[in-house]
């Protein structure tokens, strides 16, 4: 039936696989794009970063990004960006977690299967229900410590890096978002410490922080994944052991919290 179809669209399958090759044969005959696919070669593949394929890590608030759009909208945005038009519940997969299966179809299907043998169950993706709301979100990749308690901001949380901390920047629409990119950010034991801001390998800017400061940076974000990075590559990062200020032998250059993203 999906081979007879001439509407165009993505399938996803369920549980997501690289390896299944079947999904590959099947593909010779509905001929429709698929999400995933059996490869001989590593690929970047920015859709497995985000819901619905993974979880965001700081959906419990225990990081340091500000996320005000649901999971599950994110989710929505992001099937809508990558085109996707069936997903096909695998049901004899051994690896589909049936347990979570009816969160998942709650969250990002439309209820009345298209279609249901022993074998599958094909759904609509469920569209975004708030269209208008922002369709951008951040997630922290590589350089940084763990995070920690932190009293100020909706986040509660900080971390420190020593030379570079990475934030993938999400913008999940067709067309270029004008943004604000916010933190707050503050140099390790007063100290202060040039920051360079990075986007894309472009250089936004370099400030000289020291006490805690709030940074509200206008970004102008094509559609897709972004590479933004802080980086302290000018100033020693130094560890609280060398100051006599304990047994931590971390290196540390800034502090950051309230990581965000914001319409402007």
């Amino acid at each position: 039936q999906l081979g007879a179809s001439a509407e165009p669209g993505t399938i996803l399958e369920i549980p997501y696989t690289r390896n299944r090759a079947i999904s590959l044969y099947q593909q010779t005959q509905h001929q429709h794009p698929i999400i995933g696919g059996y490869l001989s070669r590593e690929i970047d593949y920015p859709v497995l970063d985000l819901p619905p394929l993974k979880e965001l890590p700081n959906a419990d608030g225990k990081d340091i990004t500000v996320v005000k759009t649901s999971e599950a909208e994110i989710g929505r945005h992001m099937m809508q960006y990558a085109g996707i038009r069936w997903i096909v519940i695998r049901l004899r997969d051994p690896l589909l977690n049936r347990p979570g299966l009816p969160k998942f179809i709650e969250q990002f299907a439309q209820p009345t299967p298209l279609y249901q043998d022993a074998d599958m169950i094909v759904y609509r993706p469920q569209p975004p229900t708030e269209p208008a709301l922002p369709r951008y979100t951040l997630e922290i990749k590589g350089g940084w410590h763990e995070p920690e308690p932190f009293s100020e901001g909706p986040t509660h949380r900080m971390r420190w890096f020593e030379r570079r901390g990475g934030i993938y920047g999400w913008n999940i629409s067709d067309r270029s978002q004008n943004v604000s990119f916010d933190f707050d950010v503050w140099s390790f034991h007063q100290d202060a410490r040039r920051l360079a801001v990075r986007v894309d390998g472009s250089d936004v800017g370099t400030w000289t922080v020291k006490d805690l400061q709030h940074f509200s940076l206008p970004l102008t974000l094509t559609p897709g994944r972004h590479q933004i990075e802080l980086r302290s590559t000018l100033d020693p990062p130094q560890s609280p052991a060398s100051l006599g200020l304990g047994s931590d032998q971390r290196l540390l250059s800034f502090g950051v919290s309230n990581l965000e993203l914001k319409q402007r």
